[in-house]
């Protein structure tokens, strides 16, 4: 079951994707963002400009998740292919102490 819920967190961010038709985010060069909420803590941070590479960290009180977003492209000619090259990494922490580490690209 934890697995399937894994698989389906990692799915949701294509979701989104035919509807990003305006200019994405493109803070400056070490510009941070934090969000704190009752539920979780997110902290990103620019850690390249070109090519724009944001890195992030979110943790919750029984998850944690990290990685960098730096999508690379590919035109053929008759169409454009974007690529997300960087691992997720998913960190469940367990009732019994116990902790799995699920990584995806």
């Amino acid at each position: 079951m934890r697995l399937a819920l894994v698989s389906v967190f990692k799915m949701t961010r294509f979701c989104t994707i035919p509807g990003r038709l305006q200019k994405p985010f493109n803070p400056l060069l070490g510009e941070t963002f934090e969000l704190v909420t009752n539920k979780f803590r997110l902290i990103t941070e620019q850690v390249s400009h070109h090519p724009p590479i944001t890195a992030y960290h979110i943790q919750g009180a029984t998850y944690e998740m990290f990685s960098q977003q730096a999508t690379t492209t590919k035109f053929n000619g008759r169409n454009i292919v974007a690529l997300p090259p960087n691992r997720i990494y998913v960190v469940l922490y367990l009732p019994d102490g116990t902790k799995e580490v699920y990584s995806s690209n």
